[in-house]
């Protein structure tokens, strides 16, 4: 197994980070570490949950309050009630994510699934259920989040990569034939984006 530590005040080069956290059915992709992308900031992503503007890192106050009103362990945000101003997601981006993972030469997109406030270390913030037909993978954006602990595992057979301490603004691709395991958050909370990557048409075979 491989251990990442991926945190932003950890003075390590993150172009050879970017390339080292690539195995089969998973990629992990940090945006600065593209030059072109490297004066962004997870704080230019701008969300409003419900109507409220969220503001990064989320306030105790306002993981209490959505915590109230969508109970869960982990509290899974619907899709319907969010409003990216400024999405942490695009197609540029996208075709950069995937590049090493080589999906089939169908057209991709993507589907917001929900919104997620992990407080315990629980697979099920970053695993969907019940995915559409035509989903090959899973992709995660990480935001801006006060916690310690929750270590992230990806597997496939026997090849596996541990993210000890994802980054504001990570994220993370991975196939269906991937598992996840997540240890236990010990400090604060974890706020991850949950997309479903589809083919546009076809049905794969992963």
């Amino acid at each position: 197994a491989r251990t990442v530590q991926s945190t932003e005040r950890r003075d390590v080069d993150l172009r050879q980070l970017l390339r080292t956290a690539t195995v089969a059915h998973c990629h992990w992709y940090n945006p600065r570490a593209n030059p072109r992308r490297r004066n962004a900031t997870p704080l230019d992503v701008r969300v409003t949950i419900a109507g409220h503007d969220i503001v990064w890192p989320m306030p105790r106050d306002q993981v209490q309050s959505l915590t109230a009103l969508y109970p869960g362990t982990p509290v899974l945000l619907p899709s319907n009630i969010v409003d990216f101003r400024d999405a942490p997601l695009d197609d540029s981006i996208l075709r950069e994510i995937l590049a090493p993972l080589q999906p089939q030469p169908h057209a991709c997109t993507y589907e917001l699934v929900h919104l997620a406030i992990d407080i315990v270390g629980n697979s099920s913030a970053i695993v969907p259920s019940s995915p559409p037909p035509n989903t090959f993978g899973t992709l995660v954006y990480f935001f801006p989040s006060d916690c310690t602990g929750g270590a992230i595992t990806i597997s496939y057979g026997s090849d596996q990569l541990i993210v000890a301490a994802p980054s504001n603004g990570d994220y993370m691709a991975l196939y269906n034939t991937a598992t996840v395991s997540v240890a236990p958050i010990d400090a604060g909370h974890r706020i991850v984006a949950v997309y479903h990557l589809m083919y546009t048409e076809g049905r794969p075979t992963l």
